[in-house]
This record gives structure tokens, sequence and C-alpha cells, in this order.
């Protein structure tokens, strides 16, 4: 019997009363705990369950979870470490239950957008500013207290690495609704499209991920992404121009060094540095940018120049350290160098 067809016996069996509700959902729970399906049962019969529960009682399980009464901290760092060794098996004891809990905490609806917050785990302050710029939004953001995002990145990584593809893109997409621009993240998501053979959605994924990719390692690994998917469709040119366009922002990388040998193995041509114009050219027939994401670079120049007009050195070199590290441009070179000299004068 099919999952769908389960819970829809099981949900008829539901009255409405909590009273009722609870019990017999802690039965079926029972009952079906040695299933095939036993997972997928259980975790809906908890999403269940936790819509059941009076508002104090969500209210006590929120406050548990700030309070990291669950451990949070503690589990994700033993689940870090036997990711670090690669014994993923214990890994996933660790964080699958991790991200059950954080599923009855969205399922309530717990730090969920309303019509003037919208809550997310931002890692630092240039996320924020860049996903009010994606999104248009006009609503203040505010931080979730819980790990969201973390929790699930991690399950996504063991997920892949136990080839649950499906699995891992559907948790990589729950780590995406609370931090949207994690570059590490989408770079994880496109893999699992991958790992498919899915090259189209992967070839898609990675455009996208030139949106948020402000840091040098991210747009070097969103070119290496397009160089894999043009080796794999034969375009030996196009390839290797992505894969040397990657190198700009990542000099002797030995990811691209290899990528670029593989190439010139399978073309049996030597390779050679395109020009500009050629670059432009592939970029504009395949649909993908030239160079850092002009939102970007636009951002962080206009709030690095905003902090320096405010005299607040510290806040206008980290803006305009993003710009620099993606540009190499002179005058900001100067400009941080001088912040640099202002700071050990003091």
């Amino acid at each position: 019997m099919q999952f769908e067809n389960i819970m829809s016996m099981i949900r008829g069996g539901l009255t409405g009363e909590a009273e009722h509700d609870l019990p017999y959902l802690k039965e079926q729970m029972e009952k079906y705990k040695d299933h095939e399906l036993a997972k997928e049962i259980l975790r809906e019969c908890g999403r269940i369950t936790y819509e059941l529960l009076p508002a104090e009682k969500k209210a006590e399980l929120e406050e548990a979870a700030k309070r990291d009464d669950f451990g949070l901290d503690e589990q994700l760092e033993k689940a870090e470490f036997y990711l670090y060794k690669k014994d993923f098996d214990k890994a996933i004891e660790i964080i699958e239950p991790l991200a059950e809990k954080l599923d009855m905490l969205t399922a309530a609806e717990a730090f969920q957008n309303d019509s003037v917050s919208e809550y997310y785990c931002f890692t630092e302050l240039f996320q924020e500013i860049l996903q009010h710029q994606l999104s248009g939004s006009k609503k203040t953001f505010r931080n979730a207290p819980i790990p969201f995002a973390k929790v699930y990145n991690r399950y996504g990584i063991v997920l892949v690495d136990l080839k649950r593809y499906e699995e891992a893109g559907r948790t990589l997409e729950k780590s995406l609704r609370w931090n949207p621009i994690d570059a590490d993240t989408m770079f994880e998501y496109a893999e699992t499209f991958k790992l498919r053979g899915d090259l189209e959605k992967f070839f898609e994924v990675t455009k996208d991920a030139f949106r948020i990719a402000y840091r040098p390692v991210s747009v070097a690994r969103c070119y290496r992404n397009l160089g894999y998917y043009f080796s794999e469709k034969r375009l030996w040119d196009v390839a290797a121009a992505c894969i040397i366009m990657s190198t700009q922002y990542v000099p002797n990388d030995k990811n691209a060094q290899s990528e670029l040998y593989y190439i010139e193995h399978m073309s049996g041509k030597r390779i050679k540095n395109p020009d500009f114009d050629e670059f432009r050219k592939y970029a504009g027939e395949y649909g993908f940018p030239v160079g850092a994401d002009d939102d970007i670079l636009g951002l962080a120049a206009q709030f690095g120049k905003h902090f320096l007009n405010e005299g607040r050195n510290d806040m206008a070199e980290y803006f305009l350290t993003i710009f620099y590290e993606l540009t190499d441009d002179e005058q900001v070179k100067a400009i941080l160098e001088q912040i640099s000299y202002d700071e050990t004068e003091k």
C-alpha cells in the first residue's frame, strides 16, 4: 500500500478532537513502526500531532528550541564530526532526528513569514542586503533563533553521500528557504541534479547561483560547473573557456587544472586562452554571465561608499573588500590600503 493511501486511512480516523486524535495517532505510529515506509509515515503523523497540540504546548516547544533544549548545537557538532570522518551512517543517525524536529516546528508555522516580517538564517550582513535586493521585499528581515538552514544543509549533504539524491534535493530546498543566499548550499543542490543525470537542471541552477556568488571562490565554482556541463556536451572550446575564466577568481586551482587536462585529453587538441570577445560570444550564445553579478558589485560599491563617507571604516572595508576581491579594481585597492593605514595609526 502506498504512502498516500496509508495516510488517507489514518486521516480518515481523525475526529478533530485532540482528546481522541492524539492517542489515536500514537496507536497508528506504533502500528506502522516496522513498515517499509515507517520513516515517512511516522514523520507525517508527527506533523499532524504537532498541529493538534494546544498553542501553549507549541510555544513551549518553540522556547525549548530557542534555548537549545533539543541539543541542536551539540548534535550538529557530532554530525559534522562524523561527516568529516565520512561515517555517513552515524552522521544520519544524529542529523535526521534534528531535521524531523525542525519539520515539526515548520509544520506549526514557527518563525514563518507574516505581513510585516520575514525570518531567515543569514550568516553575514551582505546576505541580508542581497536578499532584500533580489526579492524586492519591503518587510523587516528577522533572524530565526534556530539554525534551520544549517541543519537542513548538513542533512542534505549526508543524503547526497548516501546517494539518496531526490531526498537530498528536497532537503536542500528547505535549507535555501531559510538562507537563499548560501552559495555552498546552492552548489550542493545543483549537484543533486548532476548526480541524477539531469544536466539541464544542473545548468539552470548553476546560472542561478551567479546571482548569489559574492565571493571569488563561489564565482569560480559557477564557472567550473559550467565547464563540466559543456564538457558533457562535448563543447570543448566553451568548456575550456569557462574553466580558464574560473582561474581568474581562484588562480592555481587544482580542480581547474585537472579539468583542463581532462578537456585537452578528451578533445585531442591543445587548449588556448580565449580572448574576451570570444568569451563574451559564448556567454551570449549559451546564456551565462560574464564575470560577477552586476547587482552584487553595485551593492558592494554603494554600501562601501556610503560607510566611507560616514567615517565607518570597518563597514566600508567589509563592503569594499567584497567589491575588490571580485574586480581587482586598483582604485578600491588604494582605498582599502588607506583604511588599513588609518586603522594602524590610531
